[in-house]
């Protein structure tokens, strides 16, 4: 038995070695075709960098990887892609339409002719968009991006409107686009889905300084949906308008919490009367909105002390320590303690009641003053 398993093992060890090394050398010389082909860029980008051109036919292969390459100057990408027009145009539109059956041809394709601003990129990017093969669309999103031209945008917005790829994703290309596109995106604000309405608003906000733009920004803040009411105010907010802190301040009322906490944020860096109407915010029964209104109340620390005494009484305990935070935060109760000659003043005791016995620590160090004696003044009320 031991007899028959050495000679049957003897050949198979022979077979496994042949193998290891037909791997071994497989690797090897992919290694060296890889640092050949990257030796030979390095020099034909130098040659064409120095304003001459190569004098040698160049593999297709090689001049798609350097025009597929972003790194590769744009003078060396601009020449190979007019070389590989000029010889293989026709075998590239084939590829780019699928017809090869390889994915990674037809995405290599469709590089080539993006880069290369044919004329039959748009079209076939599009078709390609709408192949339903998740990878394929993976590719073709950014390619569309790239070009930045009115119909490769108008692709995308069909592509947004028809989900063909995560929303998300399509929007940040079209956000991108160096050429103006409102008038592909308004449209969107009328769709029957609320998440193509919303990025419809998100991504007009850029175009906000347009009268007849803001004029629809504000007339999606009072959208059905919420996440879009939330878009609307944040764009407007932009701007700096006067609709755009009526609109924020109609909405510090709305009956969804994030609605209110954007709205909140947004009158941060708008004029306008509406501290009181922030400043009521601080009993808000959300952690997130209350949050908001002391964002926006930090950044006007010369109103702070006026909207905030009379919410160092309030009813809510929220509402309260809220306040408290605040005139903290905005230097008010250090002001207080440090003009103190000796005994705490009313005010600032009324700050330190409102807050916790963590308001009073950080104080009395910032302060040098008795930890013990501010703890006490908070646990109870002047």
């Amino acid at each position: 038995m031991n007899h028959l398993d050495a000679r049957y093992l003897l050949p198979l060890l022979g077979v496994l070695a042949a193998v290891w090394l037909a791997l071994a050398l497989s690797v090897l010389l992919t290694r060296v075709g890889q640092n050949t082909a990257a030796a030979l860029l390095r020099r034909l980008h130098a040659i064409v960098l120095r304003g001459e051109e190569p004098s040698v036919r160049l593999p297709r292969r090689l001049l798609e990887r350097a025009v597929a390459d972003p790194s590769t100057p744009a003078p060396v990408a601009k020449l190979f892609t007019a070389r590989l027009l000029e010889h293989h145009g026709a075998q590239l539109v084939r590829e780019a339409r699928g017809e090869t059956g390889r994915r990674w041809r037809r995405v290599r394709a469709l590089t080539v002719l993006t880069r290369a601003r044919s004329a039959n990129a748009v079209p076939l990017l599009a078709e390609a968009l709408e192949s339903g093969d998740e990878e394929l669309v993976a590719a073709v999103v950014p390619l569309l991006g790239e070009l930045g031209e009115l119909d490769s945008s108008a692709v995308l917005v069909r592509a947004l409107r028809t989900n063909a790829f995560a929303r998300s994703r399509v929007a940040a290309q079209l956000d991108e686009s160096s050429r103006p596109i409102p008038q592909l995106l308004l449209p969107l604000l009328g769709d029957g889905d609320s998440q193509v309405r919303y990025w419809g608003v998100a991504l007009l906000a850029r175009y906000a300084g347009a009268e007849a733009i803001e004029r629809e920004l504000v007339r999606s803040a009072t959208d059905p949906d919420p996440s879009v009411r939330a878009a609307a105010v944040e764009g407007l907010a932009r701007r700096r308008t006067q609709a755009a802190g009526l609109t924020a301040a109609a909405l510090l009322e709305d009956p969804v919490w994030f609605v209110r906490a954007h709205a909140a944020r947004a009158l941060r860096d708008l004029n306008g009367g509406n501290g009181p109407a922030v400043a009521s915010l601080l009993a808000d029964r959300s952690w997130w909105v209350r949050a908001a209104a002391k964002e926006t109340l930090e950044a006007r620390p010369g109103l702070a002390l006026e909207l905030l005494l009379a919410y160092l009484d309030h009813e809510d305990e929220f509402a309260r320590n809220g306040a408290a935070e605040v005139l903290q935060n905005t230097g008010v109760l250090d002001a207080l303690l440090g003009d103190a000659s000796g005994s705490v003043p009313e005010t600032a005791q009324r700050i330190l009641a409102a807050g916790s016995r963590r308001l009073a620590g950080t104080a009395a160090a910032r302060n040098g003053l008795d930890r013990e004696h501010l703890e006490q003044l908070a646990a109870t009320r002047p």
